[in-house]
């Protein structure tokens, strides 16, 4: 079972890397007002670029709701791309299956319940509440 969850780990790391790089190149568009507005986000919906078409003008006091509406359809459009990029890791069965067995294996202690500490840790713990500085020992 480990060799499986070991190479689901790296096919989802592999694949993580993958869409990383995508996820960078994300640019989500947007218009509004028949082209008087054109809004750009990145993958996390930050605008990155704002144009507006001679025809804007003729807008006039609407121009701040087009570039809402634009940059609400960047938005959107950047979404569905991210979903697009992202739906390999979130789909794979195996992936899902790993993260509950982990998560299964990190649960198995009984909540309040401490595990015991290694011999090792408790003589370091006591040295450590003895210790001082100006001791020589």
């Amino acid at each position: 079972m480990l060799s499986t969850n070991s190479t689901a780990v790296a096919e989802f790391q592999r694949k993580s890397a993958q869409a990383q790089a995508a996820l960078e190149k994300v640019r989500g568009r947007g218009t509004a007002g028949n082209g008087a507005t054109s809004a750009m986000v990145d993958a996390g919906g930050r605008l990155r670029d704002l144009t507006f078409a001679p025809t804007a003008a003729k807008w006039g006091d609407r121009i701040p709701a087009l570039v809402l509406k634009a940059s609400r359809a960047a938005e959107q459009d950047a979404i569905a791309q991210v979903q697009k990029i992202t739906k390999p890791l979130t789909d794979d069965p195996r992936l899902r299956q790993t993260l509950a067995e982990t998560k299964s294996l990190l649960s198995a202690e009984e909540p309040g319940k401490r595990r015991p500490r290694p011999k090792a840790e408790e003589s370091e713990d006591a040295y450590f509440r003895n210790f001082s500085p100006h001791d020589p020992r």
